[in-house]
Protein backbone atom coordinates (compact mmCIF):
# COMPACT_ATOMS: atom_id res chain seq x y z
CA UNK A 1 0.00 0.00 0.00
CA UNK A 2 2.77 2.22 0.99
CA UNK A 3 4.43 1.73 -2.46
CA UNK A 4 1.28 2.59 -4.21
CA UNK A 5 0.97 5.93 -2.41
CA UNK A 6 4.65 6.94 -3.14
CA UNK A 7 4.27 5.68 -6.84
CA UNK A 8 1.00 7.90 -7.30
CA UNK A 9 3.24 10.82 -5.61
CA UNK A 10 5.81 10.75 -7.91
CA UNK A 11 3.37 10.65 -10.81
CA UNK A 12 1.48 13.67 -9.41
CA UNK A 13 4.16 15.97 -8.74
CA UNK A 14 5.97 15.04 -12.52
CA UNK A 15 2.35 15.71 -14.15
CA UNK A 16 2.39 18.94 -11.51
CA UNK A 17 6.12 19.81 -13.00
CA UNK A 18 5.49 18.94 -16.85
CA UNK A 19 2.24 21.79 -16.39
CA UNK A 20 3.98 24.34 -14.97
CA UNK A 21 6.99 23.85 -17.52
CA UNK A 22 4.59 23.83 -20.13
CA UNK A 23 2.58 27.04 -19.18
CA UNK A 24 5.57 29.46 -18.74
CA UNK A 25 5.43 31.79 -21.40
CA UNK A 26 7.92 31.77 -24.19
CA UNK A 27 10.10 34.78 -24.86
CA UNK A 28 11.93 35.96 -28.13
CA UNK A 29 15.40 37.43 -27.75
CA UNK A 30 14.60 39.84 -30.25
CA UNK A 31 11.47 41.17 -31.78
CA UNK A 32 12.50 40.95 -35.49
CA UNK A 33 11.75 37.92 -37.25
CA UNK A 34 14.92 35.94 -38.54
CA UNK A 35 15.50 36.65 -42.27
CA UNK A 36 14.96 33.68 -44.10
CA UNK A 37 18.13 33.21 -46.44
CA UNK A 38 17.70 31.57 -49.52
CA UNK A 39 17.76 27.68 -49.78
CA UNK A 40 20.62 25.56 -50.84
CA UNK A 41 19.98 22.75 -53.65
CA UNK A 42 23.15 19.81 -52.71
CA UNK A 43 23.39 17.07 -55.46
CA UNK A 44 26.14 14.70 -55.01
CA UNK A 45 29.19 17.59 -54.65
CA UNK A 46 27.43 20.10 -56.15
CA UNK A 47 25.55 23.18 -54.22
CA UNK A 48 23.58 26.16 -55.94
CA UNK A 49 21.71 28.52 -54.43
CA UNK A 50 18.13 28.46 -55.23
CA UNK A 51 15.95 31.77 -56.41
CA UNK A 52 14.42 33.52 -53.20
CA UNK A 53 11.07 35.02 -53.17
CA UNK A 54 8.72 36.48 -50.35
CA UNK A 55 7.91 33.31 -48.05
CA UNK A 56 4.48 34.95 -47.84
CA UNK A 57 4.24 34.55 -51.42
CA UNK A 58 4.94 31.07 -51.77
CA UNK A 59 1.98 28.78 -53.04
CA UNK A 60 0.81 27.25 -49.41
CA UNK A 61 0.06 24.09 -51.00
CA UNK A 62 0.67 21.55 -54.02
CA UNK A 63 -1.12 18.48 -53.88
CA UNK A 64 -0.04 15.73 -56.31
CA UNK A 65 -0.64 12.12 -56.68
CA UNK A 66 1.78 9.57 -58.04
CA UNK A 67 2.34 10.09 -61.70
CA UNK A 68 2.14 6.71 -63.32
CA UNK A 69 3.32 5.16 -67.15
CA UNK A 70 1.45 2.69 -69.19
CA UNK A 71 1.30 1.04 -72.19
CA UNK A 72 -2.25 0.50 -73.42
CA UNK A 73 -0.86 -1.49 -76.49
CA UNK A 74 2.34 -3.98 -76.04
CA UNK A 75 2.67 -4.20 -79.79
CA UNK A 76 3.13 -0.27 -80.24
CA UNK A 77 5.81 1.69 -78.34
CA UNK A 78 3.79 4.10 -77.03
CA UNK A 79 3.04 5.05 -73.66
CA UNK A 80 1.02 7.70 -71.64
CA UNK A 81 2.27 9.91 -68.41
CA UNK A 82 -0.88 10.33 -66.19
CA UNK A 83 -1.61 12.08 -62.72
CA UNK A 84 -4.64 11.58 -61.42
CA UNK A 85 -4.74 14.67 -59.20
CA UNK A 86 -2.68 18.49 -59.45
CA UNK A 87 -3.60 21.26 -57.07
CA UNK A 88 -1.83 24.38 -56.50
CA UNK A 89 -2.88 27.29 -53.72
CA UNK A 90 -1.57 30.37 -52.87
CA UNK A 91 -2.46 32.70 -49.79
CA UNK A 92 -3.92 34.61 -52.29
CA UNK A 93 -3.11 38.21 -50.32
CA UNK A 94 0.51 38.89 -51.10
CA UNK A 95 2.61 39.36 -54.35
CA UNK A 96 3.92 37.47 -56.66
CA UNK A 97 0.22 35.63 -57.66
CA UNK A 98 -0.55 32.28 -58.47
CA UNK A 99 -0.98 32.24 -62.47
CA UNK A 100 -0.05 28.78 -64.23
CA UNK A 101 0.46 25.53 -63.12
CA UNK A 102 3.14 23.77 -65.67
CA UNK A 103 3.85 20.04 -66.21
CA UNK A 104 7.07 19.41 -67.75
CA UNK A 105 8.54 16.38 -69.11
CA UNK A 106 12.30 16.25 -69.56
CA UNK A 107 12.02 19.87 -69.56
CA UNK A 108 9.37 20.66 -72.15
CA UNK A 109 6.31 22.19 -71.64
CA UNK A 110 3.50 19.64 -72.19
CA UNK A 111 0.70 20.88 -70.09
CA UNK A 112 -0.08 24.44 -68.54
CA UNK A 113 -3.54 25.56 -66.48
CA UNK A 114 -4.00 28.96 -65.76
CA UNK A 115 -5.96 31.50 -63.08
CA UNK A 116 -7.22 34.49 -63.34
CA UNK A 117 -8.13 36.06 -59.97
CA UNK A 118 -8.39 33.26 -58.46
CA UNK A 119 -6.11 31.49 -56.43
CA UNK A 120 -5.88 27.33 -56.54
CA UNK A 121 -5.77 25.71 -59.63
CA UNK A 122 -7.21 22.09 -60.09
CA UNK A 123 -6.39 19.08 -62.51
CA UNK A 124 -7.65 15.64 -62.56
CA UNK A 125 -6.80 13.00 -64.93
CA UNK A 126 -10.51 13.54 -66.57
CA UNK A 127 -8.54 16.34 -68.37
CA UNK A 128 -6.45 14.74 -70.28
CA UNK A 129 -7.46 11.50 -70.02
CA UNK A 130 -4.49 8.90 -71.94
CA UNK A 131 -2.04 11.13 -70.24
CA UNK A 132 0.91 12.48 -72.26
CA UNK A 133 1.92 10.48 -74.80
CA UNK A 134 5.55 9.23 -75.04
CA UNK A 135 7.59 6.93 -76.70
CA UNK A 136 8.08 3.99 -74.17
CA UNK A 137 12.02 2.98 -75.25
CA UNK A 138 13.72 -0.12 -74.98
CA UNK A 139 14.47 -2.50 -72.26
CA UNK A 140 16.89 -0.84 -69.95
CA UNK A 141 17.23 2.46 -72.15
CA UNK A 142 16.98 4.79 -68.93
CA UNK A 143 19.09 2.57 -66.63
CA UNK A 144 15.79 1.33 -64.70
CA UNK A 145 16.17 -2.25 -65.07
CA UNK A 146 15.08 -4.78 -68.42
CA UNK A 147 11.18 -4.26 -67.39
CA UNK A 148 11.40 -0.50 -68.24
CA UNK A 149 12.19 1.92 -71.31
CA UNK A 150 12.51 5.47 -71.04
CA UNK A 151 12.68 7.02 -67.55
CA UNK A 152 11.41 10.49 -68.00
CA UNK A 153 11.80 13.55 -66.13
CA UNK A 154 8.98 15.06 -64.90
CA UNK A 155 8.43 18.64 -62.76
CA UNK A 156 5.61 19.78 -61.68
CA UNK A 157 5.49 23.73 -61.17
CA UNK A 158 3.49 26.64 -59.64
CA UNK A 159 4.43 29.85 -61.49
CA UNK A 160 3.67 33.95 -60.91
CA UNK A 161 2.80 35.73 -63.87
CA UNK A 162 6.36 36.69 -64.27
CA UNK A 163 7.14 33.28 -63.91
CA UNK A 164 8.91 33.11 -60.84
CA UNK A 165 8.25 29.59 -59.80
CA UNK A 166 6.10 29.52 -56.75
CA UNK A 167 7.29 25.99 -55.83
CA UNK A 168 7.07 22.83 -57.21
CA UNK A 169 7.27 18.63 -56.69
CA UNK A 170 9.50 17.14 -58.94
CA UNK A 171 9.31 12.95 -59.81
CA UNK A 172 11.21 10.38 -62.36
CA UNK A 173 8.33 8.40 -64.24
CA UNK A 174 9.30 4.96 -65.43
CA UNK A 175 7.78 3.50 -68.32
CA UNK A 176 7.13 -0.32 -69.57
CA UNK A 177 9.74 -1.32 -72.07
CA UNK A 178 8.54 -2.23 -75.71
CA UNK A 179 9.82 -5.65 -76.70
CA UNK A 180 9.55 -5.61 -80.65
Amino acid sequence: MKERIVLLSVLILLLAGLFILSSRPVTAQDDQPPTPSAPIETMGENTRELESISPNALVGFIGTSNPYCYQPDPARDECYINIRYMQATDNGTTSPYLYTLEVRLDGKLRYQSSVFFENSIYYNYDMIPDGLKVTCGSPNQGGAGVDFGKVYSLAIQAKSGDGTNMGGNYAGVRCPAYVP
